[in-house]
């Protein structure tokens, strides 16, 4: 931890990238490929996905290519804006599931909680937003868009845990 604290900016900090990165694509390659094999065996026979699931994956290779075109072909703007363009894409998925969630879920209770949800996690990254455009040298801009869409998303979280916890997810619920 020490180095990392003495080398958190300049050349020290993107050689922690680039170990970074790299552990991450590996690591990303083996978990797919072990997830993949154990469902192939467990099954018995070729996996059979449903449309949503293929898009979703579909997306999450497309990100992850496109990330890595971005990490190899033009690294300076990598290191520079990898982490908020990464926190803008989780937010913006986490977001998704949410207002799915405020549509789908069976008590109108947790549907307008949901709803709620989405509308907060709308209204500070567009806050944010606004005052990084008024401010574009603001240093703070991905911590603050991080503190304020982790708490409703734990709010989220919480919600969703109480509304399945004596029921469980409804087996006829699509997997999307």
């Amino acid at each position: 931890m020490a180095a990392f604290l003495n080398h958190s900016e300049g050349e020290g900090a993107t050689s922690f990238v680039n170990n970074n990165m790299l552990a991450l694509f590996i690591g990303g390659f083996v978990a797919v490929a072990i997830a993949y094999a154990i469902a192939f065996r467990q099954s018995k026979v070729r996996l059979r996905l449903d449309r949503a699931s293929i898009i979703g994956v579909a997306i999450a290779g497309a990100i992850t290519v496109a990330g890595v075109i971005w990490y190899v072909t033009f690294r300076a703007a990598f290191l520079e804006h990898a982490h908020l363009t990464a926190a803008a894409l989780l937010i913006i998925a986490i977001g998704i599931v949410v207002l799915i969630n405020s549509f789908t879920a069976k008590l109108q209770r947790y549907r307008r909680s949901y709803a709620a949800i989405a509308g907060f996690m709308v209204i500070a990254a567009v806050g944010v937003g606004f005052v990084w455009l008024r401010d574009r040298e603001w240093a703070y801009v991905v911590l603050w868009i991080e503190i304020l869409e982790i708490i409703p998303f734990a709010v989220f979280w919480t919600a969703q845990t109480l509304e399945h916890w004596n029921v469980g997810v409804d087996p006829a619920a699509p997997n999307g």
